[in-house]
């Protein structure tokens, strides 16, 4: 058997081999979570995540049923707590936007709260409905009127604060003055745009108008000075109209003063020149107001229908008083445009009273919801024309200024005009004109004519005596009334 060599240890070559570097693992993601696991949990692939053998291995959570119960709890503990160090998203606030009929407090809710809707002041005199035809109302926004008085030798500062839904509104203003104790000193309202200065009593009152450029409150304030001995009043009227993408501007504008304020009494006014198409168009009548309140209708050339958007007035101490009333129209033709007025009324209008029509462009489409706005004669089935038609128990006539002591209404024919006349005998049922009749007394022997009875007749029947016969003869004039 042969001997085992054994190596000579002097003669062994020694060789050094270098440390290895132990691998780092590998960044590990804040989502991804990293822990000390188990032996037998280090190759199961509903880990959450851990590195083996130098490689970042990424599972998935939550975990299954088949997984180590404390690797489980630990995991989904890690990853709760992971979520909970996360930014927070989505919604953090709730608000509520309401129309402008409506009014909204308690918006936004940013973590618990509620939200209270109410109505919202409305002009007097108007009614909720939708528009009174087709072509819709102009987007009105909000409103908003005030009014004050002012001591003899005063300044005062005519004020009015409005509120917009939305940014870019369109605003347009317009300030009344009673300067029949005199003033002067006016200063208009800083930011606007002057269309017309505050005027001199019998010249209307102060057209401004401008674009609010950020949603909320904002305020307009003019001054003047009461230079009279008495006590004046003023009143404002503010209105904001939504607008499109572009910048709301006015086009055109004009003025003119009342010519006719008769009841019924028309006015007319025209635009300086040719309205666009798809224009809005305003009317702003303003002025003292005596026993009657200003009450319009309101057309023009081109068939437009105008909504009352809002109207304010302030009472004299004396009686009488200022008034202002705005009307609207969306969607104007691309031709000329002349307004006619009426005076609908119970009453006559001073001649102080002013008209001021403006063309603003790029305002928001026209409005088919309803809203609140005063009646106008389309919404009254059979007046279409401003008189109550015969079908709807009316008239079809303007009786205003007809009448007088002992008169009738009269038809002369089957659908025609109610009229007022005074009766003839040709209008009573049967008549034929007038007959004469002859009544006599009764001869009676032996009895004196004095002492023959008596024939009483009312007026305008005159019986008449003929003592030179035996008989008392009376003729008198009577109606044939058939069969009456």
């Amino acid at each position: 058997m042969a001997d085992v060599l054994t190596p000579d240890a002097s003669k062994l070559i020694p060789v050094v081999r270098a440390a290895q570097a132990v691998p780092a693992p590998a960044p590990q993601p804040t989502s991804v979570y990293s822990a000390a696991l188990s032996q037998d949990q280090q190759t199961q692939t509903d880990t959450l995540g851990q590195v083996y053998r130098g490689v970042a291995v990424v599972r998935h959570s939550p975990l299954p049923a088949s997984a180590n119960a404390t690797a489980n709890a630990a995991a989904n503990s890690a990853a709760q707590a992971i979520i909970a160090k996360q930014p927070a998203s989505g919604v953090t606030s709730v608000g509520l936007t309401v129309p402008s009929f409506l009014s909204v407090s308690g918006s936004p809710v940013t973590s618990a709260g509620t939200f209270a809707v109410a109505l919202a002041p409305e002009p007097n005199n108007t009614v909720f409905a939708g528009p009174s035809g087709a072509q819709g109302t102009a987007p009105l926004d909000t409103a908003a009127s005030s009014t004050g008085s002012v001591p003899s030798l005063t300044t005062g500062t005519p004020t009015v604060t409005g509120a917009t839904s939305q940014s870019n509104d369109f605003a347009l203003l317009a300030i009344s003055v009673d300067a029949t104790s005199g003033f002067s000193s006016t200063t208009n309202p800083s930011g606007w745009t002057v269309l017309s200065p505050i005027g001199t009593f019998g010249n209307g009152g102060g057209v401004y108008w401008r674009q609010v450029v950020s949603a909320g409150a904002f305020s307009a304030a003019a001054s003047y000075l009461c230079s009279g001995a008495g006590a004046s009043q003023w009143v404002t009227n503010l209105v904001t109209l939504k607008t499109s993408v572009a910048t709301p501007a006015v086009r055109q504008y004009t003025s003119g003063a009342l010519s006719n304020g008769a009841v019924g009494g028309t006015n007319t006014i025209a635009f300086p020149g040719n309205t666009l198409a798809g224009s809005t168009l305003f009317l702003i009548a303003q002025g003292y107001v005596s026993t009657s309140q200003f009450v319009f209708g309101v057309a023009d050339s081109q068939g437009n229908q105008y909504t009352l958007l809002d109207n304010a007035y302030v009472a004299y101490p004396l009686g009488g008083g200022e008034q202002i009333c705005i009307f609207a129209t969306p969607g104007s033709m691309a031709a000329a445009c002349t307004l006619t007025i009426t005076n609908t009324a119970g009453g006559s209008i001073p001649g102080n009273t002013v008209f001021y029509i403006l063309e603003v462009t790029n305002l928001a489409p026209p409005v088919q919801t309803p809203l609140f706005r005063a009646l106008v004669p389309a919404d009254i089935p059979g007046m279409a024309s401003g008189i109550l038609d015969l079908a709807h128990g009316g008239t079809a006539a303007n009786l205003s200024a007809t009448g007088g002591s002992h008169q009738f209404l009269r038809q002369n024919s089957v659908g025609a005009a109610i009229t007022v006349v005074q009766p003839a005998f040709t209008d009573l049922s049967g008549s034929i004109g007038t007959n004469q009749a002859s009544y006599q007394t009764v001869e009676q022997a032996g009895v004196a004519l004095t002492q023959r009875p008596n024939l009483n007749f009312l007026p305008p029947l005159v019986a008449t005596d003929d003592s030179a016969h035996s008989s008392t003869d009376v003729t008198i004039a009577v109606f044939d009334c058939g069969s009456l």
